[in-house]
């Protein structure tokens, strides 16, 4: 059997494509995906005959991918809903076994978290009464719907694909080899957290990962071929330099019309995807961790939402401590919880159709298994630009207008360094990371504490808050806690001026080799450093690292600013914008994203001299720049536009 999941320099390229009508025409999308060779494979419903996967084949179009649902009464209700019969396995994949032998791709798992025939239907239908009483009801489904791939092609390359962030570690615990995760839909979560969750999956269970962008915009109601691609260039931008091992993009057919033309998306991402064959993008810097609950079930909230929940359909009451994960996220990644936004023209008069038949703002009546379950969002605000979403479309399309200031995108503070993981990662996957994050109401059960110290005392860095930390922990913390709450009102930052802010933290006694970094009122310790080994561990007495009136506590964020600005060798000032980091043996580039509508100008400056009046090399407008005697260049980004900086590093 072909290895797919070999690393390579760059990224493949997998289009999804069209059953043909019949066996003796081949969709255009096909056609189009194998000429020269841009792209890797294709992705395919499941099919009963030959002559078009042969035709594949002899294109050199391998692997072809099925999205052929694997679980029985999610295939069952996906038939149903389309009125169409329910097909058989060995049917479907005959063909496929007939021309490939075992060298395809069975996709068993598309969507199961967030589609109307998913499991997320069964949420809705059944509502788990605990966040680990979801997660094992989701790990249930999925494993049966691995044994009936096991059942039925237990050799061929197993994948699957998300829709939320959260899922991402679920998936990859299975053992697939490839775990794909939903973007560019307005239903979903941003791009920058669904990077960091999904790599961190794959590293945590040594599996291949990659980003599917969907065409589906709920607003427009239909998709976005013909107008501006801005939005999807800069995903595509971030999903690569982030180290994709693979970018999917649905809805091939809408890339490439039945006469041969191409859409504007598609003639766009065919040009990206063969300048990526000539730019190797190094390898991502990241050098923070960060570990959440293994039974989370969070996702980025919604700014329109009035009440946050957990596990997306299920919507159970969130735990103490998941306010902190909020807060985090928002902190890190300013702006990425607009990102899911049904309602960027407002409220509209007439709300049908709706903005998506199944979605976190809309449960139709076709897509609930009970009438309780009958959905719809109020917009955020009252009143709106257009009558109905048919009005907008026109509009849109009318006049040619650019979707970027209607799809949000999130900002970097400290840059796109963060993994993601769960409490089961293992040790050998976080010694590489410079700084390991806690989040969330996670249990310090002796295996990950033991983790955890072995990892400080070999020079890492932890940061945690009370709540995890608890009072039993004194004899590796150098902190005793007092089992009760204060209220704080202000805060002070070593010996800095007071911050006004209010707060609660957990009165504690700070041993006497441990420091007190930030304060409380009346000099209490809110934030105390203790040296272990070779490395260091910080623990916020402000439980979760919660504040009442902001996203996340201001001392904390001082730590945080403290401890990630030197991971990195220089520093970028300007407005607020994207960035990331990769390096190799030759080069370091950096990527800049600006997500605004106006001008980005601002420079970069490194902070080691031995790159002063080294020349830089912009990758896509191909321009050249020089380090002034400072090391820094000045440089401007146009609106919803991306450049990459590449620094020679000899």
């Amino acid at each position: 059997m072909t290895d797919f999941t070999q690393k390579s320099k760059t990224a493949k390229i997998i289009v999804e494509g069209s059953v043909p009508e019949n066996e003796e025409k081949i969709p255009a999308p096909w056609n189009w995906a194998g000429k020269d060779n841009w792209c890797w494979g294709i992705a395919s419903s499941p099919i009963r005959n030959k002559l078009h996967l042969e035709y594949l084949k002899n294109k050199g179009l391998i692997p072809v991918i099925t999205p052929f649902l694997a679980h029985p009464e999610t295939r069952k209700r996906f038939y149903e809903d389309n009125n169409r019969d329910i097909p058989k396995t060995e049917e479907s994949l005959k063909g496929y076994f007939d021309v490939f032998g075992n060298d395809f791709v069975w996709e068993g798992f598309t969507e199961e978290d967030s589609s109307g025939v998913g499991f997320s239907r069964n949420f809705l239908k059944n509502p788990p009464h605990s966040h680990a009483e979801a997660l094992k009801l989701f790990e249930n489904l999925l494993k049966e719907g691995l044994a009936e791939v096991q059942k039925y092609a237990p050799d061929i390359h197993k994948w699957g694909r998300c829709g939320y962030a959260s899922s991402a570690h679920i998936y990859a615990k299975l053992g697939l080899e490839t775990v794909l995760l939903e973007r560019t839909n307005d239903d979903i979560e941003d791009i920058q957290t669904g990077v960091a969750f999904t790599r961190g999956a794959g590293k945590q269970y040594n599996c291949s990962w990659g980003i599917d962008f969907s065409l589906w915009w709920g607003v427009f109601y239909g998709c976005v071929q013909d107008l501006s691609t801005s939005f999807h260039q800069r995903n595509w931008m971030v999903s690569y330099f982030s180290g994709a091992d693979y970018l999917a993009i649905e809805g091939g057919d809408l890339l490439c019309y039945p006469d041969g033309r191409l859409s504007r998306l598609g003639k766009d991402f065919e040009q990206f995807s063969r300048w990526i064959q000539k730019i190797p993008r190094g390898n991502p810097v990241v050098p923070v961790a960060v570990i959440l609950p293994s039974d989370h079930g969070w996702i980025t909230p919604p700014y329109w939402e009035t009440q946050q929940s957990a596990w997306n359909y299920a919507r159970l009451r969130r735990n103490p401590g998941e306010r902190g994960i909020d807060g985090f996220f928002a902190t890190i990644f300013p702006g990425s919880n607009f990102t899911m936004d049904p309602f960027p023209f407002g409220n509209y008069e007439d709300n049908d159709p709706p903005a998506s038949p199944f979605a976190l703002s809309c449960i139709t009546p076709r897509y609930a298994p009970l009438p309780q379950n009958v959905f719809y969002s109020k917009a955020y605000i009252p009143f709106g630009k257009f009558k109905n979403r048919k009005e907008a479309n026109t509009f849109l399309r009318e006049n040619n207008i650019d979707l970027s200031p209607y799809r949000p995108m999130g900002v970097s503070r400290w840059g796109d360094i963060f993994d993601v993981f769960t409490e089961e990662v293992g040790i050998e996957v976080l010694k590489p990371y410079k700084v390991v994050v806690i989040l969330g109401p996670l249990i310090l059960q002796d295996e990950l504490k033991q983790k955890l110290i072995e990892y400080i005392r070999g020079g890492g860095t932890v940061v945690c808050a009370a709540g995890v930390i608890r009072p039993d922990d004194h004899d590796w913390i150098g902190v005793q806690m007092i089992p009760e709450l204060h209220t704080g009102y202000r805060w002070k930052w070593q010996k800095r001026d007071w911050n006004n802010e209010a707060f609660r933290f957990i009165p504690a006694n700070v041993d006497s080799d441990s420091g007190v970094i930030a304060w409380a009122n009346q000099n209490a310790p809110l934030i105390v450093h203790t040296r272990l080994g070779k490395g260091n561990l910080y623990i916020s007495l402000a439980p979760w690292f919660e504040t009442g009136s902001g996203p996340l506590m201001g001392a904390v964020v001082n730590l945080l600013d403290t401890l990630f600005e030197n991971l990195v060798p220089f520093m970028i000032s300007g407005p607020p914008c994207e960035w990331l980091f990769t390096e190799d043996n030759e080069y370091q580039k950096i990527v800049i994203v600006n997500n605004a509508d106006f001008l980005w100008e601002g420079s970069i400056k490194y902070k080691n001299t031995h790159f002063v009046r080294k020349e830089v090399f912009e990758l896509v407008q191909e321009n050249q720049y020089l380090l002034n005697e400072d090391g820094k260049i000045e440089i401007s980004i146009p609106p919803f536009t991306t450049r990459v900086f590449q620094f020679v590093k000899r």
